[in-house]
């Protein structure tokens, strides 16, 4: 399991954070979706965490190497593609990723926990936290279907949990449950 000192942290640069708002803006006008924490559309500013956290993401694929076929920054966004994730090949196939990050105002502890409205079996989910007064983004770690049925949980809306009060249904996940990036490293290379 993933311990603080396995985060992999980058402080962003003014113009990673402004690639990363581009990108938010260009979702925004371009193929709506809803946002399952408040039953409205998803703003730039919700879009803008996303990116921020598929764009540490592809900095640490590329820095280890991963063969990345496809990565989900595109110059339109009209339409609603539901497998644009990061996707990497494998001598087994293709493997997809789906990063979850969120904004706060602290760097991310472990007895924290990460969340996702959905979990599909044949995703990769890597968490990310990006502390908004630092512009420090951490990678946490990552986790299969198997690590959520383990240790995942279902809260309700209006539930609390020891860092804030939960505003629809989701599924949870603590940080100290993740595993490390490390681990994911040699986890796809099983399939190389």
């Amino acid at each position: 399991m993933v311990t603080e000192a396995d985060f992999i942290s980058y402080t962003l640069k003014p113009h990673q954070i402004e690639f990363c708002t581009l990108h938010a803006q260009r979702m925004s006008d371009g193929a709506k979706t809803h946002s399952f924490k408040n039953d409205s559309l998803q703003n730039t500013e919700v879009y803008t965490t996303g990116k921020l956290g598929e764009f540490a993401i592809y900095k640490w694929l590329k820095e280890n190497n991963f063969n990345v076929i496809h990565a989900p920054f595109r110059d339109t966004y009209q339409k609603f593609d539901k497998r644009d994730d990061f996707q990497i090949k494998t001598s087994k196939g293709i493997r997809q990723i789906e990063v979850r990050c969120k904004t706060r105002n602290f760097n991310p502890a472990i007895n924290w926990d990460v969340c996702s409205d959905c979990i599909k079996p044949a995703l990769d989910y890597l968490f990310v936290s990006f502390n908004r007064k630092t512009q420090q983004i951490s990678i946490l770690g990552w986790a299969t279907f198997n690590i959520w049925a383990l240790y995942g949980k279902e809260t309700r809306k209006g539930d609390t949990n020891n860092n804030f009060r939960h505003k629809v249904n989701e599924f949870n996940l603590p940080i100290q449950h993740l595993m490390p990036m490390e681990l994911y490293k040699q986890f796809v290379k099983e399939e190389l």
